[in-house]
């Protein structure tokens, strides 16, 4: 194989820039992988775009990349469905209520607890609306931000990898139908991620 030197260090650093300029993941690693073809091919853009694009013909001629990037489009329409439909904000705004009854050091890391295991759509969004809710009631309340941010970190991805239904099941399924392709396991994807939470032992 060719040593690339430098430039495997010039395309994931691309890839970054990228995403942070342009806000799109999507947008960014196809740039990274069209710099990539483009060094490969001698900066030669034509070739190196074909070969981008026989890349993306063989990747959808796989079965289970498809049913995978189905199912986490299927989550991303349902989350976005909550969101905009004012039910994360909702249910923020309700706790904010309840806020005023929570006086204890006991209870704002329940408080925080339960936050992390209700709102299980993203592991990112679990830790924004606990540490947001609970951090002025830890303040008020004598609890160390260490702490909050060791219950905050503790119910967020533990609790969504046990959910098949999020961001973290796609990914899970993904692996798992890798694994299947390449016939290191055998059986149907689904029906392995769900008998595997039993035995998350780090999240249970």
């Amino acid at each position: 194989m060719e040593e690339l030197g430098i430039f495997s260090v010039l395309i994931p650093l691309a890839i970054i820039i990228m995403a942070i300029i342009t806000k799109d993941v999507v947008v960014s690693l196809l740039f990274g992988i069209f710099f990539g073809q483009l060094i490969l091919h001698d900066y030669n853009p034509f070739v190196a775009s074909i070969e981008l694009l026989e890349d993306i013909i063989k990747l959808f001629s796989q079965g289970w990349i498809v049913k995978t990037l189905l199912f986490a489009l299927l989550v991303g329409a349902i989350i976005k469905l909550i969101t905009y439909s004012g039910g994360v904000a909702a249910f923020v705004a309700y706790l904010h209520q309840k806020q005023k009854t929570i006086d204890s050091p006991v209870g704002v890391q329940l408080l925080a607890y339960v936050i992390g295991i209700l709102i299980f759509i993203e592991s990112s969004i679990t830790v924004l609306v606990a540490g947001a809710v609970a951090k002025p009631l830890c303040d008020k309340n004598g609890v160390s931000r260490e702490k909050l941010a060791f219950i905050c970190d503790s119910t967020s991805a533990p609790v969504c990898s046990l959910i098949p239904f999020n961001a973290w099941g796609a990914l899970l399924l993904g692996l798992i139908m890798t694994a299947i392709s390449e016939n290191v396991i055998s059986g149907e994807g689904v029906s392995l991620l769900i008998e595997s939470i039993l035995y998350n032992f780090y999240a249970l």
